[in-house]
C-alpha cells in the first residue's frame, strides 16, 4: 500500500534537511590584520656561483651584496667599453716591454722588477726609476681610483664618494649609494625616518609613533592614541581621572 502524498513530501523534506546539516562547514573565526602583514626581502643571488655573470674568461667575479663585479687577472689588462661602471667584460694581455736598449754591467745594471729604464744622464747611461702612473698598461688601479706614484712602485687610491671593496688599495672601488634618497631601495615604513649609514640604511619611527616591527626598527610605524583625552574612546567618569 502506497503513503499518502503528504507523507512522501515530509519524508522527502527531511532527507534534503539531512543531506544540507551533514555537508555543514563552520566559518572560521575572522583573522586579525597583525596576521596579514609579511615583510618580504628579495633573496640574495651568487650570480658569480651560478654562473650568472658577464664576466670575461679571464676575470674574476666577486659577488656583491646588490649583483657583482669583474676585475681581469693581474696579468691582463681591462679594455672593458665601460669600465667606470662595467669593469673586467674585456680581459687584455698586457704588452710585452721592449728589451733593454741599453747595455749596463755590473751592479748599475737595471732592475726591471722596479721599472727602472735606462736614460741618459749627463751624457751617461743611466737607470732611473720611471712613473708608472703615467703608463696605463703598467698599473692595474680601479677606473675610479688615482694612481699615486712612490718611490719603488705605486699605490692606487679609491676616489671621494667610492669605498675601497678590494684585497688591495684602490683596485676595486664600490660607488656609495644612498639608499634613502631612492624609496625603492629602503623599505622604511612611511611614518618612519630613513638614515643613511656607511653600509646601508637604518628606519626609526617618527615621534608619536610606536614601532611594532619584529626584528627590524622602522618598518611597522603604529600611531600613539590618547584615550584620555577623547572622552569617546574611555569609559572614565566625568569626575575620575
Amino acid at each position: 500500500m502506497n503513503a499518502p502524498p503528504d507523507r512522501m513530501i515530509a519524508h522527502a523534506k527531511r532527507s534534503v534537511l539531512t543531506q544540507r546539516t551533514a555537508t555543514f562547514v563552520p566559518v572560521p573565526p575572522p583573522i586579525s590584520i597583525y596576521q596579514l602583514i609579511l615583510i618580504c626581502r628579495p633573496a640574495l643571488v651568487d650570480e658569480c656561483r651560478l654562473g650568472k655573470h658577464d664576466c670575461h674568461s679571464d676575470a674574476f667575479c666577486q659577488d656583491l651584496p646588490q649583483g657583482y663585479t669583474c676585475r681581469c687577472k693581474p696579468e691582463f689588462l681591462d679594455q672593458s667599453p665601460h669600465r667606470a661602471t662595467h669593469p673586467g667584460r674585456l680581459c687584455v694581455p698586457r704588452p710585452t716591454p721592449p728589451p733593454p736598449e741599453c747595455r749596463i754591467d755590473g751592479p748599475n745594471q737595471c732592475k726591471a722588477h722596479l721599472n727602472e729604464v735606462c736614460r741618459l744622464v749627463n751624457g751617461e747611461p743611466k737607470c732611473a726609476l720611471i712613473n708608472e702612473c703615467d703608463f696605463p698598461q703598467l698599473v692595474d688601479c680601479h677606473p675610479s681610483a688615482d694612481c699615486i706614484d712612490q718611490l719603488v712602485g705605486y699605490t692606487c687610491r679609491c676616489k671621494s664618494g667610492f669605498k675601497d671593496i678590494g684585497d688591495k688599495p684602490g683596485r676595486m672601488c664600490k660607488p656609495l649609494v644612498n639608499e634613502c634618497q631612492f624609496p625603492h631601495l629602503n623599505d622604511c615604513h612611511q611614518n618612519a625616518q630613513c638614515i643613511d649609514q656607511e653600509e646601508g640604511y637604518e628606519c626609526r619611527c617618527n615621534q608619536g609613533f610606536m614601532d611594532r616591527s619584529r626584528g627590524r626598527p622602522g618598518r611597522i610605524c603604529k600611531q600613539l592614541i590618547d584615550e584620555c583625552a577623547n572622552q569617546g574612546m574611555n569609559s572614565c567618569d566625568r569626575n575620575a581621572r
